[in-house]
């Protein structure tokens, strides 16, 4: 009896963290750009609409992009924890990260929150559970969590090869697949971004494209044509001044 009872409290804990994030959303990462998205439907349960117009993205400071699912009293308890850490380990978002997931997982207070976090920089993208995990996308650089989370990265995966999609375009095609499918996720969205910068602080610009006057050369022969041309006009005109002036002399 008391391993059962042990079994029942790690599994309800177990249940605990593995409760559904009734929401989707969706980090992706290609060239330059990185952009997260997410809907915004909130949800009672599994069968009530509480609200369609709610905001699950934030920043942390200017540089870092925040995406949570969960309870939103939660998310912002870690948001404001991020926060703490990354001011305590400025630059250092995995640093941050790390630490956070520590005391998360530590601390018996901090142990009860329930939410998951995507957090991204201009240089590195990364989830946060309550598990203890911080993890970093594969070489396609996508991350999603929530309901919907496995339908848009799928979808994104998928597209994320295709020349010619930039990071927002994968990301709202494939927020329109999953959303059409996961019924705890609505079709309209919050979006951000962060474009990565060079070494001036300035985002990479594209050199520009100038264009030379075109210069047409007179041909030889045209020209010594026109030269006998205009000498002819001249010594017409000339002649023709002579006459005029012997006339009225006369």
């Amino acid at each position: 009896m008391q391993s059962i009872a042990r079994l029942g409290r790690s599994g309800a804990a177990f249940g605990r963290f593995q409760q559904k994030r009734t929401t989707t959303i969706l980090c992706v990462r290609k060239g330059d750009k990185v952009v997260i998205m997410g809907d915004r439907q909130v949800t009672l349960g599994d069968k009530y609409v509480a609200k369609a117009s709610t905001k699950k993205l934030r920043r942390a400071g200017d540089s870092v992009l925040c995406g949570f699912a969960g309870s939103t009293a939660d998310a912002m308890t870690l948001l404001e924890k991020l926060e703490a850490k990354l001011t305590e380990f400025p630059g250092q978002l995995l640093r941050a990260c790390v630490e956070l997931a520590k005391e998360w997982r530590g601390d018996k207070s901090m142990r009860q929150l329930n939410a998951s976090l995507i957090v991204a920089n201009d240089s590195e993208s990364l989830e946060i559970d309550g598990l203890g995990n911080v993890i970093t996308p594969e070489e396609d650089g996508v991350l999603a969590i929530g309901s919907g989370g496995l339908l848009a990265k799928a979808a994104a995966r998928a597209l994320v090869d295709i020349e010619g999609m930039d990071a927002e375009a994968i990301c709202r095609k494939s927020m329109t697949i999953a959303t059409s499918i996961d019924v705890m996720s609505n079709n309209d969205y919050n979006i951000d971004f962060l474009e990565k910068k060079n070494d001036d602080g300035k985002k990479d610009k594209e050199p520009e494209t100038r264009v030379e006057p075109k210069i047409t050369e007179t041909p030889a022969s045209e020209s010594t044509g026109s030269t006998a041309t205009d000498k002819k006009t001249k010594n017409d005109k000339k002649a023709g001044g002579d006459i005029y002036d012997r006339i009225v002399m006369c």
